[in-house]
């Protein structure tokens, strides 16, 4: 009787089946069952799969033939990851999948992460990978739940020396702790409230919002105000309804050249959910650059700048820009399928938005902010609620009032 988890691999086999056949008995020597899934289309397999590549392409809804046919190597290896990843889908639906890892430089990776996408949140996801860090590996395509595990070395065609084999191990160790520990359908005991924010030093609102949610029964997750952490979850269904006090500040860095700029389904992911949404223009009043100073451009290099830390130069924007980011916002916001509200504190959005803020780090613009209120009214329809408080967003009342919002916003939504 099977009493282990099910791990599935997917790698290429006709290059990496030897080091797929070293990672399958580490993994099986634990006492777990593993589904090798080849996407290869170079060379016939070196090792026996479970999910052929002709399995795999079937799946993309063509055949290994075709795909080798393609005589180009994107198209193929796209459309393998494809077939991947449709058949990882369908051995989770059936409960047959409590992990999966994926071994590759360049194509490998970029299949195995394609494979992975989309998978349940937190289901244990390994790649291991030999451009992790490197300028071919670009983080957008990957599930922000899987873990990178570098080589440091590239693949040869084999466990060729210690510091593959070592990694392997490693890997092995890894995805057969992950899948030990795993729960598929963990108990949800309450909704879920996702609350977008930037740090302490600019937003103190999540450390107000999230007791005052908790009080009401929530649970809460605060989420960085980068990336796309937060849009990945409430496109995995795990977010029941958001304050996301970062979209603004996203979009301003989009309009500005910065570098927070929000992921392709930044507002997709809560438009087709059609969860409760509370927002309001965080840290509009400056946008994020890569330091030094002295590499701004020159237009950039004239306006007020800080240095928050070794990685980010905070820049002032202009009234204009700040003023086209209100109009996008608005624009962002009219698509919503949901409830959705957009809460304007006219004292100020961050703490670096206050008269009173220390010189180094004070981006005081009522004028810019006002021309963000302005902007965003004029486009704004009539479904989105619009409300304004004479508060700062970090005041702890402005806290309640988003929280009160959000509140009447699910129970009109859940009660009849």
């Amino acid at each position: 009787m099977k009493t282990g988890k099910n791990v599935a691999i997917v790698a290429t086999l006709d290059t990496k089946g030897n080091e797929v056949s070293y990672l399958k008995e580490l993994i099986e020597k634990r006492g777990h069952q593993v589904l090798v899934i080849d996407a290869g289309v170079l060379r016939e397999p070196l090792v026996e799969p479970d999910f052929s590549r002709n399995d795999v392409a079937r799946a993309a809804g063509t055949t290994i033939q075709e795909v080798i046919a393609f005589g180009e190597w994107k198209k193929a290896s796209e459309t393998m990851a494809t077939g991947a990843k449709i058949i990882a889908r369908r051995l989770c639906s059936e409960g047959r999948l409590d992990g999966i890892i994926g071994i590759g430089g360049t194509m490998g990776t970029t299949l195995g992460a394609i494979a992975m996408r989309n998978l349940p949140l937190f289901l244990p996801k390994v790649m291991i990978s030999s451009v992790t860090f490197s300028p071919f590996f670009h983080s957008e395509i990957v599930s922000k739940d899987m873990v990178m595990i570098p080589t440091m070395v590239e693949f040869t065609g084999g466990i060729t020396n210690d510091m593959i084999k070592t990694v392997i191990e490693n890997a092995a160790g890894a995805i057969s702790g992950m899948v030990e520990s795993y729960q598929s359908k963990p108990a949800l005991k309450r909704p879920l409230v996702g609350i977008t924010s930037f740090g302490m030093p600019a937003l103190k609102f999540d450390e107000w919002a999230a007791p005052l949610l908790k009080e009401k029964g929530y649970d809460v997750a605060v989420f960085p105000g980068a990336g796309s952490n937060f849009e990945e979850a409430v496109e995995a269904g795990a977010i029941s309804a958001s304050l996301d006090i970062m979209a603004a500040a996203q979009l301003v860095n989009e309009v500005c050249g910065g570098i927070n700029v929000p992921s392709r389904t930044r507002f997709e992911a809560g438009r087709k959910r059609g969860i409760p949404q509370v927002f309001a223009p965080g840290v509009v009043e400056l946008f994020s650059c890569r330091p030094p100073v002295e590499t701004l451009p020159r237009h950039l290099r004239e306006r007020k700048t800080f240095q928050r830390s070794a990685l980010i130069i905070a820049v002032q924007t202009s009234r204009e820009e700040i003023a086209k980011a209100g109009k996008i916002m608005a624009q962002k916001l009219n698509e919503m399928t949901g409830p959705t509200a957009m809460l304007f504190p006219s004292r100020g959005f961050s703490e670096w938005d206050k008269p009173d803020a220390p010189h180094n780090f004070r981006f005081y613009n009522p004028e810019a902010r006002a021309a963000f209120v302005e902007a965003f009214k004029e486009n704004v329809k009539p479904h989105v609620k619009v409300l304004e408080f004479d508060l700062h967003i970090n005041d702890v009342d402005f806290a309640r009032e988003a929280v009160a919002v959000l509140h009447d916003m699910i129970l009109q939504r859940v009660v009849p």
